[in-house]
């Protein structure tokens, strides 16, 4: 009778509506079923962290007694499993963030006891992507000088995330002596910015100014390599810098080279740099004329009031314009200056360009 019943009802339902009542009952399914997976992923992730929270206690306070040396690395190396070695590694790299010397030496130690140092050279050489990226950062933290050759094939890496965690391994590890491989990457990769190479550059340590500078000086340097390092010393204000550069900037006929050399100069804001910088002011590309005037505002020498003054009529605007501004960077000097010009009667650029900045100045 049921049965039938329900052959009734089927046949009393048309097709688009039988249609959308199966639709439905799949959404339902489905709702349910992934309401289930949800609870189930609640459920394993309060459960890791309750593991966590437990393993936290233990190696931390095993931790503190192996440094002061109430605890041998053996008793730590004999309650790490292996399938803790991820959450271990994240715990432990705490420590290392925050203690120096002796100490250090001994977390190194427990390391590679344990066997997470040859554990995470392997997945430098054959993770994931995240896998090495986090194998990088780690070997570098510990200073595992056996990773550098798989931290130098990763800087070519076709992710940016792993080339950029090997350069920073590198650095970690103070591997000064393939600066120039480091630095040949990056004039490569489209995808690393200037400051994020200042970044790694920076953690090689104070001195990456002069190991830049020697590189800068070999004559088969590639432009764009040129380009880059003239770009650090100025990010660094690498005042040894300031005879080579002021040479190079007399002597190439690199226009690109010439304006990153100059804004640098202006910088380092060194007086020494005066008048190769004076000597670009009539310069034949306007670029070059524009960062001369731009530089000299920077150093703010009121010797150069009067060849700032002469830009004002430069027969390119911009040119026009830094230079106005440059005369308002050094000062009363270079504001009467400004406002001389704007009082002229004529209309020439340099009154409008007087007229325009002092405006400018007016209105803050």
């Amino acid at each position: 009778m049921i049965h039938a019943l329900l052959e009734a009802v089927s046949y009393s339902v048309s097709e688009p509506t039988r249609l959308i009542i199966f639709l439905i009952f799949i959404l339902l399914f489905l709702t349910v079923m992934l309401s289930v997976y949800i609870i189930y992923l609640r459920f394993k992730i309060d459960r890791r962290n309750r593991y966590l929270k437990k393993k936290h206690g233990e190696w931390q306070t095993l931790l503190l007694e192996y440094l002061s040396g109430d605890t041998a690395f053996s008793r730590i190396a004999g309650m790490i499993n292996k399938s803790d070695f991820e959450y271990f590694s994240d715990y432990i790299s705490r420590f290392f963030t925050n203690i120096k010397g002796e100490d250090f030496l001994k977390l190194v130690t427990l390391v590679n006891e344990i066997g997470l140092a040859n554990y995470y050279l392997q997945k430098l050489k054959k993770g994931n992507k995240w896998q090495k990226v986090y194998a990088a950062f780690f070997l570098g933290m510990i200073h595992e000088k056996k990773a550098i050759p798989d931290l130098i094939d990763g800087l070519n890496d076709k992710y940016y995330m792993v080339s950029f965690a090997c350069a920073q391994g590198l650095a970690s590890l103070g591997a000064k002596e393939h600066l120039f491989k480091i630095l040949n990457v990056l004039t490569q990769r489209e995808d690393w910015s200037e400051d994020k190479v200042a970044e790694i550059i920076l953690e090689l340590g104070p001195d990456a100014g002069d190991d830049l500078l020697e590189l800068l000086k070999q004559a088969d340097l590639e432009a764009q390599r040129k380009y880059l390092i003239v770009e650090l010393l100025g990010f660094f204000k690498h005042l040894p810098a300031l005879n080579l550069l002021t040479r190079m900037l007399a002597e190439t006929e690199d226009d690109e080279l010439k304006i990153k050399i100059i804004k640098v100069l202006g910088e380092l804001s060194s007086p020494t740099s005066l008048s190769v910088l004076e000597a670009h002011l009539d310069y034949g590309n306007w670029r070059v004329r524009s960062s001369a005037v731009k530089a000299l505002g920077k150093i703010g020498d009121e010797k150069m009031a009067q060849p700032l003054k002469e830009r004002l009529s430069d027969e390119n605007w911009w040119v026009r314009y830094n230079a106005a501004w440059s005369l308002s960077h050094i000062g009363k000097t270079g504001i009467d200056l400004l406002e001389e010009a704007a009082h002229k009667k004529s209309k020439d650029p340099a009154r409008e360009i007087s007229l325009q900045v002092l405006s400018e100045i007016e209105l803050g």
